[in-house]
């Protein structure tokens, strides 16, 4: 017995030991993107306090909106709305599904009349949304409003779902080999790449890298040369009056790229707007500037925008929707 017991308590601690040692040296997951490519927090995960969101008002019933948001993750969770509308503002939101030929009669079905529909899209899937074509309308529920912590809070578990062993392994490799590199997984997989300046612009411990989304690269960014939007056309026959049209710069295209390149951008967005017959909310010049005076205003371990950057998203919003331009 106590030959066994000598044999299976080492066994026991070391089973124990070296899992809680692993984790709690490159800590579980909590970006979107140290998730994706099984990435240390201990390496990415932001340092620096963001501002407080304040909680945005509540859905109201879709016959009662006012206005109606449809768009991806950076909209979902209610981040935004906080800063954009008052509890005055009736508003629904839903998560990006298809606006088609029939919304008409699919926001009739559900008892939407809205006087403005805001729709944003992320820049790489900019063209997917606003320039196809499609028949079945069909707008997801979006998430419950949500807040995001105001100093860095990253998971002690041991395990993190499914993601556990693999990620405790792929941030053990990168602690290893740390600098630029491709992991290769869903989504584009995550590039680690040098960003100039990087400790001015992140608070994460491996400030000199930051983390980007694969399909950031992968898929087309804004088209530039394309005009026609049946999106648009499929809302105004709906008897839409007012529509306020935004694509979210990818990740890539402030850090890494130029401010010419971000003036382009908004160029093409405000003809865009003007051949369309609608209001465009202009990020790009913005956001490049920004970046110069805040840190984390995307996460480092993240492929969305901070509290702050969610915050000045929807200041910009506000005052397009109000004032009709930006500020």
């Amino acid at each position: 017995m106590n030959a066994i017991l000598r044999f299976f308590i080492p066994v026991l601690l070391i089973g124990v030991c070296i899992p809680v040692g692993t984790m709690a040296l490159v800590q579980p997951i909590a970006g979107d993107l140290t998730r994706i490519g099984f990435l240390p927090e201990r390496s990415f995960g932001w340092n620096a306090p963001q501002p407080p969101i304040l909680a945005a008002a509540a859905n109201a019933a879709p016959d009662k909106a006012r206005i109606v948001v449809v768009g991806d993750s950076f909209t979902w969770t209610g981040l935004w709305q906080s800063a954009a509308f008052t509890d005055q503002d009736r508003y629904i939101s839903f998560g990006f599904g298809d606006i088609c030929a029939d919304i008409g009669a699919y926001m009739q079905k559900f008892g939407l009349a809205p006087d403005v529909v805001i729709v944003e899209a992320v820049e790489r899937l900019f063209a997917q949304r606003f320039l196809s074509k499609c028949a079945a309308s069909d707008l997801k529920p979006s998430l419950p409003n949500a807040t995001k912590p105001t100093q860095p809070q990253r998971d002690t578990g041991i395990l993190y779902g499914s993601f556990g062993a693999k990620y405790a392994l792929g941030g053990l490799l990168y602690l290893a080999r740390p600098g630029p590199q491709h992991r290769a997984t869903g989504s584009g997989g995550v590039y680690v790449r040098p960003v100039p300046d990087g400790c001015a612009r992140f608070s994460h411990a491996d400030c000199g890298n930051a983390l980007f989304l694969g399909n950031d690269e992968l898929l087309p960014s804004l088209p530039l040369t394309e005009y026609d939007s049946p999106m648009i056309a499929y809302l105004k026959a709906a008897g839409v009056k007012k529509i306020i049209v935004m694509s979210i710069p990818n990740k890539t295209s402030i850090y890494l790229r130029s401010a010419e390149q971000a003036e382009r951008s908004d160029a093409y967005l405000a003809e865009f707007a003007r051949r369309n017959g609608v209001q465009a909310v202009p990020l790009h010049t913005l956001l490049i500037g920004l970046k110069e005076k805040h840190r984390d205003l995307y996460f480092g371990n993240d492929s969305h925008l901070s509290n702050e950057g969610m915050t000045i998203l929807g200041a910009q919003i506000r005052d397009v929707m109000r004032a009709g331009g930006p500020r």
